[in-house]
């Protein structure tokens, strides 16, 4: 394998983001391809970080088949990417 490790790390919404803590950094700086997805919104300071991509993809917290599969699809897409 060549180039990079990528990791994807995934919460519902960014305020969560908090919880991973110092994670997403120190991965980063030891060299991994880190990547964030949320529902967008305002990412707490410590995870603003230039080398952290960051994938914005709406999730509802309330269930909706329509909305949830747009979701998935999006979540698809990301991955593909990534």
């Amino acid at each position: 394998m060549s180039g990079p490790v990528r990791i994807v790390l995934g919460v519902t919404v960014p305020e969560s983001l908090k919880f991973l803590g110092p994670l997403p950094q120190v991965l980063c700086n030891a060299g991994w391809d880190v990547h964030l997805v949320s529902h967008p919104g305002p990412l707490p300071p410590a995870i603003a970080a230039k080398n952290i991509k960051f994938h914005a993809i709406p999730m509802a917290r309330k269930p909706s088949i329509t909305r949830d599969l747009q979701s998935l699809l999006l979540w698809f897409s990301v991955l593909r990417k990534v």
